[in-house]
């Protein structure tokens, strides 16, 4: 008939919600390629969605995004900036994917400036917390016991290794030499791909030990199970 589908099908991508774009950037992209694709999530559906979903993603304007870091900029500078870098590879994204033609944020500068962390607790900031930590397990009531002591486990064991919160929290059994006090971190789970061995300290082995008698029977392959389904615990 003459007619061109494929130049139909690009004009209707093109009319695609802000919405249905991040959806698919999720589904196509950062569930595929990203570790911390669960961020990428929380973050369209918190920030970006309640402020750009219903509009059509072709016609998201610079002065658009620029109003809507600033505003989340007086409130929560660096997770502005996170955003922006989000929202930026979005659109990368959907750029690449024939979806639209042009990117918003493109020249667009991070809303809040980042120094870098140079602030450590103190002899005493350790102490006061770890007495805190004991102290929320102590005083709850036993419905809530396994869980504040699973997650007490987990903040004393960041203190006691300095791993990050994902990888203390997705901890397996398979992963750990209890007896020579190694914990070997598979490269699936670390942030550069690389496996990484910790040495356990007597503490650490200990508190791991306690947990292993707080989840027995459970039938997990993770040492801080959650509640819910078979996975591990992701906010303690």
């Amino acid at each position: 008939l003459g007619l061109d589908p494929a130049a139909e099908k690009q004009e209707s991508r093109k009319a695609e919600t802000f919405e249905q774009v991040a959806r698919e950037y999720l589904e196509r992209h950062a569930k595929i390629k990203k570790k911390s694709w669960k961020h990428d999530e929380r973050v369209i559906k918190k920030d970006l969605v309640p402020e750009f979903g219903i509009q059509k993603a072709k016609d998201v304007t610079r002065r658009d995004v620029r109003s809507f870091l600033e505003r989340k900029a007086q409130t929560a500078p660096i997770m502005a900036n996170r955003t922006r870098a989000l929202l930026k590879k979005i659109y990368n994204w959907a750029i690449m994917s024939e979806i639209v033609e042009t990117n918003p944020v493109y020249l667009l500068p991070a809303p809040a400036k980042e120094h870098r962390r140079e602030r450590v607790l103190t002899k005493d900031e350790l102490k006061s917390i770890w007495n805190a930590i004991n102290a929320d397990v102590r005083d709850s009531d036993d419905s809530h016991r396994k869980m504040k002591t699973l997650s007490a486990g987990i903040m004393k064991l960041r203190l006691l290794t300095a791993q990050r919160g994902a990888e203390v929290m997705s901890m397996e059994w398979s992963e750990l030499e209890l007896d020579t006090g190694w914990w070997t971190i598979p490269g699936e789970k670390t942030k550069n791909g690389l496996s990484h061995r910790v040495y356990l300290t007597a503490p650490a082995v200990a508190i791991i030990r306690e947990m292993k008698s707080v989840v027995d029977g459970a039938g997990s392959r993770y040492a801080f199970p959650s509640p819910i389904g078979d996975t591990h615990i992701n906010n303690p």
